[in-house]
């Protein structure tokens, strides 16, 4: 089943929100935020929208680069405003690898569902593995 693509003008809506978001926010926009914005796989939106990221990507480093005050340290900037914009990423960092490791263990379930199908549909018996026959016979012998 092949799924529906957005045409250029409703990603090119999504960047202008993601860029606009970013300013906002005071944070860096990246092409992540509208490939989830969209519900696009990163790969399918690579190949599909490339001439869009490449001036997306341009806008969001001149963002950047006028949204930054002049300075090493960024002189002029509340010392609060850059502990509640830390601790906000840190929170979506956090929520981020979460939901990676539910995907993960996800993936990783229906990896051994799907092995268990194949060997059943195969007629493959599966031997317990080395580590598993050890620990039984270790607890045994005491």
């Amino acid at each position: 089943m092949r799924r529906h693509l957005p045409a250029d003008d409703e990603v090119t809506a999504a960047m202008a929100r993601v860029l606009a978001k970013a300013a906002e926010d005071g944070r860096k926009a990246t092409v992540t935020a509208v490939e989830r914005a969209l519900g696009i796989p990163h790969a399918t939106f690579d190949r599909n929208y490339r001439h869009l990221i490449d001036g997306f990507r341009r806008q969001a480093r001149e963002q950047a680069a006028t949204a930054r005050p002049a300075g090493p340290d960024n002189a002029g900037t509340n010392p609060e405003q850059v502990i509640r914009r830390l601790r906000r990423e840190n929170e979506d960092f956090r929520r981020l690898v979460k939901i990676y490791a539910e995907s993960i263990r996800q993936l990783t379930l229906d990896q051994l569902e799907l092995e268990t199908r194949l060997n059943a549909a195969a007629g493959i018996t599966a031997l317990p593995d080395r580590r598993t026959r050890q620990a039984g016979t270790t607890s045994g012998r005491r």
